[in-house]
């Protein structure tokens, strides 16, 4: 994690993840589940970010670029990863089309349209499709998610336009 403000341009090729510090507690849904390692990067702002993200329960600690894993560097340019079952339910099957309702602040499906998928999300609480749109902004990379305001109570969910997904889902569904 990068907290400085501008980002070096070291940092930058090594495509550590930048959040400047003034930003962090703002993003801090881009952050790791509490608990997980974070490292971040020496200089002027680090101590502050170190002392808040171990406040907030991270294992955090400052590490300079010489000292980052060679094999780390660039790896995957965020700090978050996707919910774990799906990223195990989706291993070997071929992208398609995914609807996630209930979409959240994007996590899933920042993560699927990165690995082709076509995906809506849909979500009843505009403040978290900003925040997926942003997630896209800063992490995604193909064709965009399709992100839409639904609140079930006053509209019905539409009927899936994914059918990858949906018939994919109900034969691996865990529920």
């Amino acid at each position: 994690l990068d907290p400085a403000y501008p980002q070096s341009p070291e940092a930058k090729e090594q495509r550590a993840v930048w959040i400047p510090m003034q930003e962090l507690d703002s993003r801090r849904y881009e952050l790791p589940p509490p608990g997980e390692a974070v490292q971040v990067l020496e200089g002027e702002f680090a101590p502050e970010a170190v002392r808040k993200l171990t406040e907030w329960g991270y294992l955090a600690s400052e590490i300079s670029l010489e000292e980052v894993e060679p094999a780390r560097l660039g790896e995957r340019g965020r700090l978050w990863e996707p919910n774990p079952w799906l990223a195990e339910c989706i291993q070997g099957v071929r992208p398609g089309s995914a609807l996630d309702v209930g979409c959240g602040q994007g996590r899933e499906v920042v993560w699927l349209a990165h690995l082709g998928w076509q995906v809506t999300g849909v979500d009843n609480r505009r403040p978290m499709l900003a925040k997926a749109a942003a997630l896209w902004k800063r992490y995604g990379d193909g064709k965009p998610p399709r992100l839409e305001l639904l609140d079930a109570e006053k509209q019905p969910i539409p009927h899936p336009s994914h059918p990858d997904w949906s018939s994919w889902m109900r034969k691996s569904s865990p529920f």
